[in-house]
């Protein structure tokens, strides 16, 4: 396998598997939403959307790191056709989710628990609800609640440590069985129309005091 064909497959296994596209779809909403209710806030959109990513990040992190430790990545694959198959990358996917660190750092990141903690702390020591600090942190909460919304199969405990209940979704972003197709068609179609909009708004408002 060539080193382009291993960037395709790794991109590919990867996204299903940890649900990278979901993740930019975060990234996307939280910025548009921060573009729509506080444009004049450039810092507290960036630190929104930082927020809205940062729960899975673990997961590209462990990806690598596992990688290398395995053997399945490596400086070599760049320069040579010695590359991980698509079957050794989903392997290595799998392993992330069933490794005791992955699940720690997954059920915690996606747990109202902490998130609740973060929020008083950064509350408390900034005593507004909309700094950047705080943006960050409804940036993380939007995370988890479309998560909640999206996941059937694979959902999280909300209340993790104190509980392991989940809540299964009716619609899943990526499951065949639970619409997952359907929802990226309507996903992706929402966001290039929002984006649309964000870039027609930026360019009528430069244009107008010229005119």
């Amino acid at each position: 396998m060539c080193y382009t064909e291993c960037r395709s497959s790794c991109f590919s296994v990867f996204q299903r598997g940890c649900g990278a596209v979901n993740t930019v779809h975060h990234a996307a909403w939280t910025y548009i939403a921060g573009k729509i209710s506080i444009p004049e806030r450039k810092a507290g959109v960036r630190w929104a959307t930082a927020g809205a990513v940062m729960p899975d990040v673990s997961y590209v992190v462990l990806f690598f790191g596992m990688g290398v430790e395995r053997g399945t990545l490596h400086a070599g694959m760049l320069l040579s056709a010695d590359a991980p198959s698509r079957w050794e990358l989903h392997e290595l996917v799998h392993a992330i989710f069933e490794h005791p660190l992955g699940i720690l750092l997954r059920n915690s990141a996606h747990s109202l628990v902490f998130w609740a903690g973060a929020a008083l702390l950064f509350w408390l020591l900034t005593r507004t609800l909309l700094s950047n600090a705080m943006l960050f942190v409804w940036g993380w909460l939007g995370h988890i609640l479309l998560d909640a919304l999206t996941h059937v199969t694979d959902a999280t405990p909300l209340f993790y440590p104190f509980s392991e209940w989940t809540f299964p979704a009716f619609v899943s972003y990526w499951d065949p069985a639970y619409y997952g197709p359907l929802f990226s068609l309507v996903s992706n179609l929402l966001l290039l129309a929002c984006g649309t909009f964000l870039v027609l708004r930026h360019y009528l408002r430069r244009k107008r005091p010229s005119e």
